[in-house]
């Protein structure tokens, strides 16, 4: 019993180290080209000194989504897999179809599990052929 407990206590600080790097790749903001550079904080000029998007964190977005997922399923919490689905759908991320499929997969699977969980039908993401169906 008591290895069922010491689990439990490294699944959950697994959760909350992921969920920093989960947080990190979300607010990514594009570091400055040049460190020496002073960044305004306004909107128009933020926009001057912001790095390509292919060096962003952001593109870790949902390769640590479905790690945090994977680990509240483990954990039997779905209602904190809530929170992560409500910070990717308001977050400004790239394109869908821009990431690894493999994140994509692992994502759209855990999220489909939750919803199936929370008897919500009308949310799980289904395959473009299984739309076609019904």
């Amino acid at each position: 019993m008591r290895q069922k407990g010491e689990k439990e206590v490294h699944l959950e600080e697994t959760a909350r180290l992921v969920n920093r790097a989960f947080t990190t790749c979300m607010t990514d903001r594009y570091p400055p080209h040049n460190a020496s550079q002073k960044v305004v904080e306004t909107r128009s000029s933020d926009a001057e000194f912001r790095a390509p998007l292919e060096s962003s964190r952001k593109w870790g977005t949902f390769f640590f989504a479905g790690m945090l997922t994977k680990t509240y399923f483990r954990l039997n919490k779905p209602s904190l897999h809530a929170n992560v689905q409500r910070a990717v759908n308001i977050s400004d991320l790239p394109p869908l179809s821009d990431f690894p499929r493999s994140h994509i997969v692992t994502w759209k699977y855990y999220c489909g599990v939750f919803a199936f969980i929370r008897e919500d039908y009308e949310t799980v993401p289904l395959p473009p052929t299984m739309k076609e169906k019904t």
